[in-house]
């Protein structure tokens, strides 16, 4: 490896938050708690609307979105009409009642009067959670030794907490390594650089003739759908350069930092590696905490 570190940015002055803390694992504890209960829920009908009830609706209006017979909603969810779902909360089942949606024309956001009619609604609801179940839904996992709800309880909001945390902590790894390399600066081979970009060029050709795509002479909707966004060859080109040498860059910090001398190795031999090394140092210095534990 040819190119080297000049001046590297020391990542122990930057100004770490002390504790991160993290949102919806009861949320997400409770999702995971109703996927293991879902061969044990029943459906029940309701009398007054609540949010993630399946109602039944006729609607009537001069706009036709909501000039419909016999539509069913998932009242929350948005996938209807999110305004016109929350009006309906609190509604009972049977009854009708008149209420106005904002929706936008060509003319402009106004107000649409909507007569709804409930026309009937149930719910999805789930028992308790006992060994016996918890026993059963585990048995077939990674995990059959958790048999008792108070395992499953520990269980699940450990792995929870560690996902939510970790995708933070992981954000801020990042962040800091981006950090590092922008303040550090570098000599970099300019031989190396071509060679690597001739390098990478050469794989996408190889993939792109093995899946029989043209990249010479695609859309620009066929190239975005193999490319993760690009419009053409030139912006992937270009954004591979870029990516290359934050590659060396982080390389060359990574062999600074590991102590060892990486000229006589090359490219392929090079791990890119800093991420673990900065990640080391985030998880001991970063506490992460559940917001309103």
């Amino acid at each position: 490896m040819k190119s080297k570190v000049i001046k590297m940015y020391d990542y122990h002055d930057y100004d770490l938050p002390k504790v991160i803390y993290i949102e919806g694992v009861k949320e997400q504890v409770e999702k995971e708690k109703h996927h293991l209960l879902r061969p044990y829920k029943t459906k029940q009908p309701v009398e007054v609307v609540a949010e993630s009830d399946l109602v039944v609706m006729n609607l009537t209006s001069e706009y036709p979105k909501f000039n419909k017979k016999n539509i069913p909603v998932n009242v929350g969810k948005g996938l209807f009409d999110k305004k016109l779902e929350a009006k309906i909360v609190g509604q009972k089942v049977g009854e009708s009642v008149d209420i106005t949606v904002e929706v936008t024309t060509d003319e402009g956001s106004k107000e649409v009067p909507v007569m709804v009619e409930i026309v009937s609604g149930h719910r999805m609801v789930y028992p308790e959670l006992t060994d016996e179940m918890v026993a059963a839904g585990m048995a077939d996992s990674e995990n059959p030794e958790i048999k008792t709800v108070e395992a499953y309880n520990t269980y699940i909001y450990d792995k929870t907490f560690d996902a939510i945390g970790g995708e933070k902590i992981g954000d801020l790894v990042w962040d800091l390594m981006c950090y590092t390399v922008e303040h550090s600066e570098f000599e970099l081979d300019e031989e190396e650089l071509n060679q690597a970009f001739e390098d990478y060029m050469a794989d996408a050709y190889a993939e792109a003739e093995e899946e029989g795509w043209d990249l010479e002479n695609m859309s620009e909707d066929e190239f975005r759908m193999i490319s993760d966004g690009f419009n053409n060859l030139q912006e992937y080109k270009d954004n591979a350069k870029v990516e290359i040498a934050a590659m060396i860059k982080r390389c060359a910090i990574e062999g600074v930092l590991r102590g060892e001398d990486y000229s006589e190795k090359s490219l392929d031999e090079m791990a890119d590696n800093l991420w673990e090394i900065i990640a080391d140092y985030v998880e001991h210095h970063v506490d992460v905490q559940e917001a309103n534990a």
